[in-house]
């Protein structure tokens, strides 16, 4: 296991961190805001990494087989200094992010179009969207 761990350390660049922050939350909660700003201000001994779930680290670092728990884990046993971040929405919180940010999906017409229609035809859409698609 801890040659396996190894290997996920040397993908994520955190193998040789002494400090590492893991962002791990779900999506569309803000966290892209927060790891901009953690990147920018922290020193490089700072290793930031920005994971919403295992289906993530599959897709993005063919890394299968492990919970993102264990290589948290894993680098608190090597004794990195290990700093753990989740963000929280409430339901309508994360409602009004996702619309937003797909509210051409919602109209089936560009922003610069949308802009332009009544509040009141954005008040009723969006009261009676799903949460996602």
């Amino acid at each position: 296991m801890n040659h396996k761990l190894h290997n996920i350390n040397l993908k994520l660049s955190i193998l040789h961190a002494d400090f590492v922050i893991f962002v791990f939350c779900p999506p569309k909660v803000g966290s892209t805001s927060l790891i901009t700003s953690l990147r920018l201000s922290l020193p490089s001994s700072f290793t930031v990494l920005h994971i919403h779930d295992e289906l993530m680290l599959n897709v993005l670092c063919n890394i299968t087989d492990i919970t993102i728990n264990k290589i948290i884990q894993y680098n608190c046993d090597l004794g990195k200094k290990v700093y753990v971040i989740d963000i929280f929405r409430t339901p309508i919180e994360h409602k009004i992010s996702f619309f937003f940010e797909n509210i051409s999906y919602h109209f089936n017409n560009i922003e610069d179009q949308i802009n332009n229609y009544d509040i009141n035809l954005i008040i009723k859409r969006f009261n009676n969207s799903e949460t996602s698609p």
